[in-house]
């Protein structure tokens, strides 16, 4: 299996790219939604600390089409816990609603 590939002083968190490093909204929000909490809170817990030093380090990192892979899974693992927190700071449960179930919704256009 090769070694998944986060930058110098994040390797902490490589564990977690396989699942969590996905390169979409619409594909995180589905994790979120298919994980369980036990899951959710696992995966923030131990990404959460990291948080602050992995957003200073992507600040200094050009945000382009060639970002090398990675930087762009450490992008990707801040971009999850982004998807996730609501779940776990909010709503308790991996569904973030806010006042309307989802089926109810009919999505008209989406975005990249």
């Amino acid at each position: 299996m090769p070694t998944v590939q986060l930058p110098a002083g994040f390797g902490q968190l490589s564990t977690f790219v396989e699942r969590w490093a996905l390169p979409s909204t619409v594909a995180r929000m589905r994790e979120r939604d298919a994980a369980t909490m036990d899951d959710i809170q696992k995966f923030y817990n131990h990404v959460t600390p990291y948080l602050q030093a992995a957003l200073e380090h992507l600040k200094s990192v050009p945000y382009t089409d060639d970002m090398n892979a990675a930087n762009r899974n450490l992008l990707n693992l801040c971009l999850s816990i982004a998807e996730i927190a609501p779940a776990v700071e909010w709503y308790g449960q991996p569904q973030v609603i806010d006042g309307y179930a989802g089926s109810v919704l009919t999505l008209t256009s989406e975005l990249p």
